[in-house]
């Protein structure tokens, strides 16, 4: 059997080898693997589609090479099709894969400015894809995710999770709440929230996280280890902003808003 470091070479030249030059810069997949100590980061670029999106996922998934991955990371183009970008992790969480030395793994947030709303299931659904990622990842201390987990991303002993980036993406699915009763993530220290941000849609105001909910969230013992909390895009006034705060004076605070709107 070829050794990791050669199967993964394959994948990198593979994505040489679909180079075409007359596709714009932007479009262009690439994979970069690089060697730290004795796992295996990679980043990838392009977009989630059949062919390399979807080598990548099969060969990371080998029950070889998976325990052996240290950092997960892809990033794209603003491309999509009907207002969505499908980062479709469905092949990777179906295997029977491991991957025990797993740190970080990040697919990117929604940026102002951009044309696509992410999921990150076959449809647009979340399905727990999430939650059976984190099962695969006993280890990982780092996760970014542009689609809101279900509660089955709860349902779990004690993990070591650290940093938790979090879009709510097409539904929140209650991620705030499920959060505030959770006792899972006792070393969460870095939390970010991105708000159901749909502001097209007629029941926008309607569909965010209710209030009630970030009052228990912030009472809860859950949010005792946190230290950094980044807050985009949140519906609350600047008073009901500030009460929060107050009940947690030593947690820092940072809200980021922006919209977006076809005139």
């Amino acid at each position: 059997m070829p050794s990791i470091a050669t199967q993964l070479e394959t994948l990198r030249k593979q994505f040489e080898d679909s180079y075409d030059p007359r596709m714009p810069f932007q479009l262009i997949d690439r994979l970069v693997v690089a060697k730290i100590g004795d796992l295996f980061h990679l980043a990838y670029y392009g977009t989630p589609v059949e062919g390399n999106y979807v080598a990548l996922l099969e060969t990371i998934a080998r029950p070889e090479i998976a325990p052996y991955i240290g950092a997960l990371s892809f990033a794209g183009p603003d491309e999509g099709a009907n207002g969505t970008r499908n980062w479709d992790l469905t092949p990777l969480v179906s295997t029977d894969a491991v991957f025990s030395q797993l740190k970080s793994f990040t697919l990117p947030l929604r940026q102002p400015g951009e044309h696509y709303q992410t999921i990150v299931a076959e449809i647009y659904d979340e399905e727990g894809v999430i939650a059976k990622l984190l099962n695969k990842a006993p280890q990982i201390n780092h996760l970014a995710v542009p689609s809101s987990p279900n509660e089955e991303f709860f349902e779990r002993e004690h993990h070591c999770l650290e940093r938790l980036q979090v879009d709510a993406g097409y539904d929140p699915q209650n991620f705030i709440a499920n959060l505030a009763a959770s006792t899972c993530f006792p070393k969460l220290a870095c939390l970010e929230w991105g708000e159901y941000n749909v502001t097209e849609m007629d029941n926008y105001p309607e569909a965010c996280t209710p209030l009630k909910h970030y009052h228990q969230l912030f009472r809860a013992p859950a949010m005792d280890p946190v230290t950094s909390f980044v807050w985009r895009n949140p519906v609350c006034s600047r008073e009901e902003i500030k009460q929060l705060a107050e009940m947690r004076p030593e947690l820092s605070i940072l809200v980021v808003r922006f919209s977006e709107e076809y005139i």
